[in-house]
């Protein structure tokens, strides 16, 4: 995870092991404020962002390939209750 710590990186140095680091620190980043660490379904999300815009980045030839292509996302599925009134 050496080169995660850097400012700024180019479309080119995108790689199926930079998005694997990625992952990897979203997993382990702990926040300084009030928010919650991220679950799995937030890491997926923040890496759906990420394989949109190197997507277009493809289709606009800026990029020579798609580093995603062996990148399988993993969503969890989450069992969401109905509120009591109560709650409501």
């Amino acid at each position: 995870m050496s080169n995660i710590a850097k400012k700024d990186y180019k479309l080119a140095d995108l790689s199926y092991s930079f998005i694997i680091e990625f992952e990897t620190f979203l997993r382990h980043y702990k926040p300084k404020d009030h928010h919650q660490p991220l679950n799995n379904n937030g890491v997926m999300k923040h890496i759906e962002r990420l394989r949109k815009l190197t997507n277009l980045a493809v289709t606009l030839e800026w990029i020579p390939r798609d580093p995603f292509a062996q990148f399988k996302k993993r969503f969890e599925r989450v069992e969401r209750k109905f509120l009591s009134a109560n709650e409501l």
